[in-house]
């Protein structure tokens, strides 16, 4: 493939050390600089970037397993082995501090550029072979995996040539769209591959094995599992398996699922206790599922491909070690008990898979029917309706000793029901659309959300509640707080903190705002370049908090949020200023 480059303003170390604020947006223009002034080809930093982190430079954050960092848009690591790129050996070449790869986007890209130069110049002067085409790229890409098994290597770089094969239409955090033609390549380094698999279930497609320090050798036999645990890594799929793989890490998975297409890798033996619940019961009882990707970018990561994999595996898991796959067996890592503190997640009170993942849509692709009164199970319905079943729960839908009680469970399509003493309810028959469901609870605020019904499955439909804070419960829209007998409509929330100007230390911000019992919230903010506001980003999350990695140091940041109740916004809040200083 052809790649032209034109020429514009160098994004180099020189020129960079002259600007007073070196955390530089991402722009599109930056791959096209970097490529130019490092010789590696454009197309290939954007794959990579994509493949590693999708574009995000705050996606730095840790892993919820035991604090390891991938830093910036490329997911370059601090101390990674010989085997892979350095942080720290890039920031020597480059003569800056590591610390501004890590917070510095567009030096994040330099320094992957800088550190594939010099492993293309290493590899050219071993073999005397001339690297000219993208296909013989595809070695050194592998090894830019950081990982050290050779089928971990080619799986990495198989992901980064499948966006180049298919090509790539995605907008940077800035919104700004970067594009990569599709093209055929030419890759006798993964030709070479022959994918075997080989581990406990035919879904694997490689078997990367971790450490023999990070997991418990426990011959377990088929009937002593009861429990999946499916996590979110909080990392890319090669940074993940790569990790279990170190001998400090302490930690692995039994499989890892990679979210651009499914692709499962099996890391420890099912019969093996995996250390990924935090809980040593749990360990010695369970699988441990990993999704690629991060909590706080659900629509991202959690992909249909991902989904697909992750229900068959757990479909396939299910017959071979005969768990009885329901929600009590099939839960997520926040469900395990151990923290001290409050409510599951293993001993570190961990919250993933995060309340993005789609635990309706994976129950129905398991095609899980509500329990019958014998104990057995119900066909799910056919036609042109579907099941809707769930549990109304207080505070959140994991939690399984807060089942409500005689709440009314309203549906737009004019049907009504009232929850069991667990909080559980269920339609057999609804109309295969989208649905708003309302529940209201004595003592509870009413509570919403919405549903697609998909014919001739059970759709899970949770509901979570809060405890009311005053005004109308039972049956109307609290609003604000309520007097008399009207309702004032969907409460906006009221921002918690940072406000009123205070100083915020960095890395990370939490901005906080009342639980209104919304479906879901929106985030806007704004930074000070000195002279003007610019807009900074924008999140959605069904949390009543979210924490993000501002790239601009020491300067002010204000934000504002609103609530969404079944798909319609409130106004915003007022704006809240604080001052970031890391």
């Amino acid at each position: 493939m052809r790649t032209i480059f034109i020429p514009l303003v160098l994004v180099s170390s020189a020129c960079m050390e002259a600007a007073e604020d070196r955390a530089h947006p991402l722009r599109k223009q930056v791959f096209e600089d970097v490529a130019d002034a490092h010789d590696v080809p454009r197309d290939l930093l954007v794959a990579i970037a994509w493949s590693q982190t999708r574009f995000e430079q705050e996606a730095e954050g840790f892993h919820q397993h035991e604090g390891r960092r991938g830093f910036g848009v490329m997911g370059l690591e601090a101390g990674a082995p010989e085997a892979g790129p350095n942080l720290a050996r890039a920031a020597r070449r480059l003569g800056v501090a590591p610390d501004e790869i890590r917070h510095d986007s567009a030096l994040n890209v330099e320094a992957a550029a800088s550190e594939l130069r010099w492993k293309a110049d290493q590899m050219e002067k071993e073999t005397g072979v001339a690297i000219v085409d993208m296909g013989d790229w595809a070695e050194i890409v592998g090894w830019f995996s950081g990982s050290e098994d050779g089928g971990a290597q080619r799986s990495f770089a198989k992901q980064v040539f499948q966006v180049l094969e298919s090509g790539l239409e995605a907008p940077t955090p800035d919104g700004e769209w970067i594009e990569i033609y599709p093209s055929e390549q030419d890759t006798p380094f993964l030709n070479a591959w022959l994918t075997t698999g080989g581990g406990d279930s035919a879904l694997v497609t490689n078997f990367v094995a971790a450490h023999s320090s990070n997991y418990t050798n426990s011959s377990r036999s088929s009937g002593s599992i009861d429990t999946i645990v499916v996590h979110t890594a909080q990392g890319s799929y090669s940074g993940t398996y790569n990790w279990f793989a170190n001998s400090s890490s302490n930690v692995s998975a039994h499989y890892v699922i990679r979210s651009s297409d499914g692709e499962i890798t099996q890391m420890v033996w099912e019969e093996d206790s995996a250390w990924h619940a935090g809980h040593s019961d749990t360990n010695s009882n369970s699988v441990g599922i990993e999704l690629e990707g991060y909590i706080e970018q659900p629509d991202t990561w959690f992909t249909e491909a991902m989904y697909r994999s992750l229900s068959a595996l757990i479909e396939d898991i299910g017959d071979r070690q005969r768990v009885e796959l329901d929600r009590d067996a099939i839960i997520g890592h926040v469900e395990v008990p151990g923290c001290s503190s409050g409510y599951g997640g293993g001993r570190s009170c961990h919250t993933d898979p995060g309340t993005g993942f789609d635990w309706d849509r994976l129950m129905s692709d398991l095609d899980m029917p509500p329990e019958s009164e014998d104990g057995g199970s119900e066909p799910p319905p056919t036609g042109t309706t579907g099941a809707l079943v769930g549990y109304v729960r207080a505070d959140s839908i994991y939690n399984d000793t807060g089942g409500i009680s005689n709440a009314t469970v309203s549906l737009s399509t004019g049907e009504n029901t009232t929850t069991e003493s667990d909080g559980w309810y269920q339609f057999d028959a609804v109309a295969s659309e989208w649905v708003d469901i309302s529940v209201s609870a004595s003592g509870y605020d009413n509570s919403y959300r919405s549903k697609e019904i998909q014919t001739g499955a059970t759709n899970w439909g949770s509901v979570a509640m809060n405890t009311s804070s005053g005004g109308t419960t039972g049956g109307g829209t609290t609003g604000g707080g309520t007097t008399g007998g009207g309702t004032t409509g969907p409460s906006v929330p009221t921002t918690v903190s940072p406000v009123g100007s205070e100083t915020v230390v960095g890395p990370a911000v939490t901005l906080r705002w009342s639980n209104t019992g919304a479906d879901g919230y929106e985030v806007k903010i704004y930074w000070f370049d000195g002279e003007d506001w610019n807009y900074y980003y924008d999140y959605s999350t069904t949390l009543a908090e979210k924490t993000f990695w501002p790239v601009v140091d020491d300067t002010s940041y204000t934000w504002a949020a609103r609530a969404i109740y079944g798909g319609v916004a409130t106004e915003w809040t007022d704006l809240a200023e604080f001052y970031f200083d890391n």
